[in-house]
């Protein structure tokens, strides 16, 4: 929450006819629009020169922890204006139609009554009820399941008067129908949008760009950076993007953040612009009590209190061209935990990281780093590319040389993570950095020009496949592309993930010098990231490769490629239970059940189906002889009733092809014979099955 140590402002309006006015020195001035406290109530004045004017309302909540783990929550952006309409003043809201994104409608979101005329320049309405959240859409009462604002326990902490616009922050107790009261603080920005919109550029399927649904047509997001000289080809902007850290952020963390921000300055120099990014700490509230993260002239790396093991990067776009207006990073304090396990992981049995457990700080900064500048690179306009993953060979990955100057990815925005292939003789860097691809993408949306020739600008990857990008699709689903698979590292899948597991044996005989408190948390983690390698060859079984793929021709992966990866599946669920099973007894089970569900995936099954590269038959035998090659043990109990329990699943799944159904039932009925050949065909000494 802010806790600000003083309102601004003082009295009544007549003691007070306007609020401070941070560009002005504190000076009165006749501000397009303004907000000002009369008695118990806010009102809004609007200068009739701002009638009709296209602006940004921006919403942001502070204070409790929402569903998405975050203390931190955008919570909505409208474009709006005010319209005079006989004794009301209205305020429109211009969303995009359900039936087309691309068209708009107009919507009133409230008649205010006029107030009063105080001249012949401007109209002033009482919006008390729209800051006090009376008016759902622009309210965040959504984000805690509230039924609305406690006006007994809600107090005005801030209102702050600017050259276009006008910043809030109302304090208040979020009423809740079935627990008590939640506080926080609901921060509010209001800004003119530019005079004439940014120009647009379309998105381009051989580049990652986030986008915007505009009047004009889909936009990709960019910032309005202009070269100071136009005429050469590198410039300082006429105004750099800045971003300021804000005062949560633990002293610790901030030079990691600002070397983060500040390394994008070499991507960007390929654009044309020198110093396009600059860093800077946010001012206290004692030096600066103006300061309002939420407002929509600045740049703001937050810090998040909450549970979430996560950040987030994202601009807040103009609806009518797609620039960003601002950015906002927030950072969730524990996401240094999550890739603090992932990086011990990863690359410890690599012999990276001295064998200690909280890993020293100077590498959780650095990872840290990379974080933010995967975040950052979201606020540029980046998506996520996990091509860039699959990019280099394995050789290249323990070559010390290529990965000091290339990394380990070919994109800080690939979900690439650490780089687990490299072994102990090879002293490779684990963290990923700014790569090749990141680059170029940039000079897509910032190059003068660039956008305008696309067969010229794409031309280099034909011959660079480190510039091309390619997305997994949906998170929560498998992605078809053995290329695109997150988490990944490596182009030759199965020596990649054959190396990352060896690391991972190494990372088991380490942890045992661990306390215990802590050899349960890595060692789950253990298990997590086996079931992470082994998805990815997974992948290859009925996998397709996309346009760009960079392990194989374009299209459904090889026969002798698919088979391969069957047989390493089924060995190394075989051979890794019992490593697995030292970790986490609970992380094995849930690691090996979720493989063998990965691998029966219903996209995955009906990709086979269509391709006819391998059959079901095939498939089902090569991973029933892998589960019933051991001999009588618990451990081959468990392999056999969870593989069941998959074949199960498949045969009662409907959607899947009749094919498929029918072998999974005669992959059972081969399970239980070998079952009860191994019990002397007595069924009595067949191990139960649920």
């Amino acid at each position: 929450m802010l806790h600000l140590l003083m309102l601004c402002f003082l009295g009544d309006s007549s003691a007070n006819p306007l609020l401070p006015n941070r560009h002005l020195n504190q000076a009165v001035h006749i501000a397009p629009i303004a907000v000002q406290r009369i008695g118990d109530r806010i009102a809004v004045r609007v200068s009739k020169e701002a009638l009709g004017k296209p602006m940004l309302w921006f919403i942001q909540l502070d204070g409790p922890e929402t569903s998405n783990g975050y203390t931190v929550r955008s919570c909505n952006s409208i474009q709006v204006r005010w319209e005079l309409r006989k004794d009301n003043l209205e305020l429109i809201s211009t969303n995009p139609k359900r039936s087309n994104p691309l068209e708009t409608e107009d919507h009133v979101v409230k008649a205010f009554a006029i107030a009063s005329r105080t001249d012949s320049d401007s109209i002033s309405a009482d919006v008390t009820d729209i800051l006090y959240g009376k008016v759902p859409a622009f309210s965040p009462a959504w984000t805690l399941q509230s039924t609305g604002f406690d006006l007994d326990r809600t107090r005005v902490l801030q209102l702050i008067n600017d050259r276009d616009g006008f910043h809030t922050a109302i304090h208040t107790v979020f009423q809740r129908s079935d627990g008590p009261g939640i506080a926080g603080d609901v921060l509010t920005s209001l800004v003119l949008l530019p005079e004439k919109p940014l120009s647009r550029i379309g998105p381009d399927p051989r580049i990652g760009y986030i986008t915007s649904k505009c009047p004009s047509g889909e936009c990709i997001r960019r910032f309005r950076l202009l070269k100071q000289h136009p005429e050469q080809p590198i410039s300082r902007p006429v105004k750099p993007i800045v971003f300021e850290i804000s005062q949560e952020i633990p002293n610790r963390w901030r030079p990691y953040i600002r070397r983060a921000v500040e390394n994008w300055n070499a991507a960007f120099q390929q654009s044309g612009f020198v110093g396009a990014v600059e860093c800077r700490v946010a001012p206290t509230l004692t030096s600066d009590p103006t300061w309002n993260p939420a407002d929509l002239h600045r740049n703001v790396i937050r810090w998040s209190k909450g549970t979430g093991e996560n950040a987030t990067g994202y601009s807040i776009p103009d609806p009518r061209s797609g620039e960003s207006i601002c950015a906002k990073v927030v950072i969730g304090e524990k996401v240094i935990d999550l890739f603090s396990r992932q990086y011990f992981v990863q690359v410890s049995g690599a012999g990276k990281p001295p064998n200690v457990w909280p890993l020293p700080e100077a590498i959780q900064g650095r990872i840290l780093q990379y974080v933010v500048e995967h975040e950052l690179g979201h606020v540029f306009g980046l998506d996520h590319n996990s091509l860039a993953s699959s990019v280099f060979s394995v050789a290249n990955l323990r070559d010390q040389g290529f990965t000091d100057r290339y990394g380990d990815v070919a994109s800080v925005m690939s979900y690439g993570r650490f780089n687990y292939v490299a072994q102990p003789s090879d002293g490779c860097p684990s963290i990923p950095i700014l790569g090749a691809y990141d680059r170029f993408a940039l000079r897509y949306a910032y190059e003068p020009g660039a956008a305008n020739q696309p067969d010229r600008f794409f031309a280099p990857l034909k011959a660079r496949p480190d510039l091309r990008y390619g997305e997994s699709g949906p998170s929560n689903q498998p992605s078809d592309d053995p290329d695109t698979q997150w988490d990944k590292v490596g182009r030759e899948t199965l020596l990649a993930t054959e190396l990352g597991v060896r690391n991972l044996r190494r990372v088991s005989e380490n942890l045992n010098a661990l306390p215990t408190s802590a050899r349960n948390l890595l060692g789950d983690a253990v298990c997590t990231q086996w079931e992470t390698e082994l998805g990815h060859v997974v992948g290859l079984i009925g996998g397709i490769r996309g346009a760009q793929a960079v392990s194989g021709p374009p299209g459904p992966v090889s026969r002798s490629e698919q088979l391969g990866a069957i047989g390493f599946v089924g060995d190394h669920i075989v051979n890794d239970i019992a490593c697995l099973e030292g970790m986490s007894p609970t992380g094995c089970n849930r690691a090996v059940e979720n493989v063998l569900t990965n691998l029966f995936d219903s996209r995955r099954v009906k990709r086979m189906a269509n391709a006819q590269t391998i059959s079901f038959a095939e498939l089902f035998k090569k991973i029933g002889d892998a589960i019933t090659s051991q001999g009588p043990s618990s451990k081959a109990d468990f392999l056999s009733n969870a593989y069941e329990k998959t074949l199960t699943r498949v045969i009662l799944n409907r959607d899947l092809p009749s094919e498929c159904r029918n072998e999974a039932k005669q992959a059972i009925a081969r399970l239980d014979r070998e079952l009860l050949g191994r019990a002397g065909n007595d069924r009595s000494k067949v191990p139960s099955r649920a």
